[in-house]
């Protein structure tokens, strides 16, 4: 979850902004403590850093995915 040029901003903003989508986000990085603070948004799931395996099975939930990789 690191901040720069990975568009993670705008994911938050979308997070607020769009209340009638569901977010489920993984990972640890700079911007975690804003994604945990973000707790009260019914809207977000924050799973913090999960393995391989637990990753593909939230993906298989997903209709649509963005994601960063190092």
């Amino acid at each position: 979850l690191e901040a720069s040029n990975r568009g993670l901003e705008s994911l938050l903003g979308l997070i607020k902004s769009h209340q009638n989508i569901d977010f489920v986000v993984a990972g640890d990085g700079e911007l975690r403590n804003e994604f945990e603070g973000m707790s009260t948004y019914h809207n977000l799931k924050y799973l913090g850093t999960i393995s391989h395996e637990e990753a593909f099975k939230e993906l298989l939930k997903c209709d649509w995915i963005y994601a960063v990789y190092v």
